[in-house]
């Protein structure tokens, strides 16, 4: 198991709450879809003290691995181009009010970000506390829930074409399509989660991806997910303190799958 996932939680009164996923990439920094933390028209971020992210947390209902805990937000960082109509540059860091000890936590780890991407046909993870299938859209799943998605070719293949619910300018270059191996696949309230693939040459996983959005849930429907690759620069320049590491290299080589 990948501790690796986090849930951001937005309070926007009245008792109702706005949940996506999260990635772990830094001591205080989380990577997330900008989507995740706009608001409902898109204009701006939410109100930072209205923003909590809960780490080392495996389920809605408070059940936990010893130690959960939930985390004040200092800044929210939106891509400066972000588009909603078009869903380019869907991707935002979240920084955190303090650090994660991780030492004193288990059961959470820093996700490693890489100058790479994954092939098509390669088999990835999604993780999230959303539907997974139509048949239970509308309900939250009762568990952080890891399921596999194999990468498909995002200009031919035709189980991809027909996610693009916006028009055809949006940039598909700077997205995965992945799909098609579980019954399960990213839905309503995974967004903003981690798409993580394995990288065979340093036998670790890396994030690949951010779960962006699709056409429906469940099987053989290939999400879209913001290739993390594509936004090095702007990672590393927007998150906390710089403390964000990434790998870089000469090394092209596209990670193959292992599981």
């Amino acid at each position: 198991m990948l501790y690796t996932d986090v849930k951001i939680v937005v309070d926007l009164g009245n008792g109702t709450l706005k949940v996506c996923g999260g990635s772990i990439v830094g001591s205080r920094t989380i990577l997330t879809a900008a989507h995740c933390v706009m608001n409902k028209n898109n204009e701006r971020t939410f109100h930072v003290p209205t923003v909590t992210v809960q780490v080392g947390e495996d389920s809605l209902d408070g059940g936990q691995r010893g130690c959960s805990e939930i985390f004040p937000v200092d800044l929210i960082v939106p891509h400066p181009s972000y588009d909603i109509v078009l869903q380019n540059n869907d991707i935002a860091l979240v920084v955190l009010a303090k650090e994660i000890d991780f030492e004193r936590k288990p059961c959470a780890c820093k996700l490693c970000i890489k100058d790479k991407e994954p092939r098509a046909g390669s088999v990835c993870l999604v993780a999230g506390y959303g539907q997974t299938s139509r048949d239970n859209e509308g309900e939250e799943k009762a568990s952080l829930k890891w399921f596999k998605q194999r990468v498909l070719r995002q200009a031919f293949d035709s189980k991809c074409a027909f996610h693009v619910k916006s028009s055809e300018n949006t940039d598909l270059a700077n997205f995965i399509c992945a799909g098609d191996v579980d019954t399960d696949s990213s839905c309503q309230g995974d967004e903003g989660g981690p798409f993580v693939c394995f990288d065979e040459s340093s036998d670790s996983h890396y994030a690949a991806g951010i779960i962006s959005f699709s056409a429906g849930c469940g099987k053989h429907i290939g999400s879209q997910y913001t290739k993390v690759r594509n936004y090095l620069d702007w990672i590393e320049n927007n998150s906390s303190w710089r403390t964000v590491a990434i790998q870089r290299g000469w090394n092209r080589e596209i990670a193959r799958e292992k599981w």
